[in-house]
């Protein structure tokens, strides 16, 4: 274990820990932590994007504000507990917010530019169909960016979204894969120019243009590529 995943850990632990009514088992942090994972979540918590509170919830200004009546954001939940069940971890969420950080600290993406669990106030059909949005200048959306806890669940979404793709226009419940079917009528609606698919160990980048309800993947083979493509570096 190297010491980004270490302390990355250690911090995961503490907050979970500290949480409260989450009963005294100990956390299961399943897959373990990558490094990218680890550091940018680390540098993430420090230079204050996101903070997680006693109840579990990510506090964020990437994040949709909280309802009027609120006490709080409660949009993105890490960890909780269910009567005689054990403590649950959402593996998925911290690479989530590990995703986020590292668009905004390592890759150039402005923090107005980036949203997490887009809500349905501000992006209607967006949300819960993709978990992070990088928006151009004006509003309009660049790169949707989905986030699976592992290899097993994104290849799994890549199998169903590029199904969607190649066989053009259908409908969810003709889908064979309709658990995905959401980024591809997303893609055909909105029309974003990048397609990023992001876990702990794989990343898979797509250029997508389209025809008609039809939309074709063009591989990029790293995300310095797509900055270049999106001029993030000079942003």
């Amino acid at each position: 274990m190297t010491p980004w995943q270490s302390e990355a850990t250690r911090r995961l632990v503490a907050a979970y820990d500290k949480a409260e009514g989450l009963g005294s088992a100990p956390v299961q942090i399943a897959p373990t932590l990558s490094d990218w994972e680890s550091k940018s979540l680390i540098q993430g918590l420090d230079q204050g994007l996101f903070e997680i509170d006693v109840e579990g919830y990510v506090q964020s200004s990437l994040l949709p504000q909280a309802p009027a009546r609120a006490d709080k954001q409660r949009m993105l939940q890490l960890f909780w507990h269910h009567r005689n069940r054990p403590r649950t971890l959402f593996r998925e969420g911290v690479c989530q917010l590990a995703t986020a950080a590292r668009l905004i600290l390592d890759r150039g993406v402005k923090r107005s530019q980036l949203r997490m669990e887009p809500s349905i106030a501000e992006f209607g059909d967006l949300a819960y169909a993709i978990d992070i949005l990088i928006l151009s200048e004006s509003g309009g959306l660049l790169v949707g960016c989905e986030v699976k806890k592992d290899d097993r669940e994104h290849n799994k979404l890549l199998l169903g979204f590029e199904h969607c793709c190649t066989r053009g226009p259908h409908s969810k419940d003709e889908c064979l894969h309709p658990t995905n079917h959401a980024k591809y009528t997303i893609c055909v609606k909105h029309r974003p120019k990048y397609f990023v698919a992001s876990s702990p160990q794989l990343e898979t980048i797509y250029k997508l243009t389209y025809s008609g309800d039809q939309v074709f993947l063009e591989p990029i083979p790293s995300f310095d590529q797509l900055s270049m493509y999106l001029n993030l570096s000079a942003a």
